[in-house]
């Protein structure tokens, strides 16, 4: 429950697992948080702070690496374990079409929130961050137009953000890349 109003959602754990999260494909979503727009208010609530956090132990592993080594970060876009885990990637290909400024706004939200993330890391001393991109991969399904649409500007800002500050952006896509790779 948020100020904003209640939001629920349901999992089921597949049968002969014996550690509660032993693997991503043993836990079977049946219902996900986000049933809609009129969601997207509550789920604010649930986003901690990202501003002002400082991470220290990147600073001394920079130091302990030197020169012998590249300290990289791993950040997860808006999609991957984030507005993907509360929203069905297959339910926001349809509503591209029925309804597409939801879906830009859900991806905003968490997109806001992973260049938050990622300015701390690298005020913080990472070097490179690996951005991973693997749930907006048109292996998911998502077609080169709308990969092109809906990620492709938030890749641009992502990288953009980045190498202002003189690190190095590592994309991680690991399904079909060839019909996008010019992009």
């Amino acid at each position: 429950t948020t100020p904003a109003g209640r939001l629920t959602d349901k999992s089921k754990l597949s049968t002969g697992s014996r550690f509660l999260l032993k693997a991503a494909g043993d836990v079977q979503r049946l219902e996900h948080m986000v049933k809609g727009p009129e969601d997207l208010d509550k789920v604010r609530y649930l986003l901690p702070d990202p501003s002002g956090r400082k991470f220290d132990d990147i600073k001394e592993i920079a130091g302990k690496v030197g020169e012998r080594g590249l300290v990289e970060v791993g950040i997860y876009c808006a999609l991957d374990h984030k507005a993907g885990a509360l929203y069905s990637p297959n339910k926001m290909m349809e509503d591209y079409y029925l309804n597409r400024n939801f879906i830009v706004e859900l991806l905003r939200m968490f997109h806001e929130y992973t260049m938050a993330e990622t300015e701390d890391y690298l005020e913080s001393g990472a070097e490179a961050i690996h951005g991973s991109w693997y749930w907006a991969s048109l292996s998911v399904g998502w077609s080169p137009r709308i990969y092109r649409d809906l990620f492709i500007p938030l890749i641009r800002e992502h990288v953009k953000l980045v190498h202002d500050y003189g690190a190095i952006y590592h994309l991680y896509d690991d399904g079909k890349c060839m019909p996008i790779l010019n992009l």
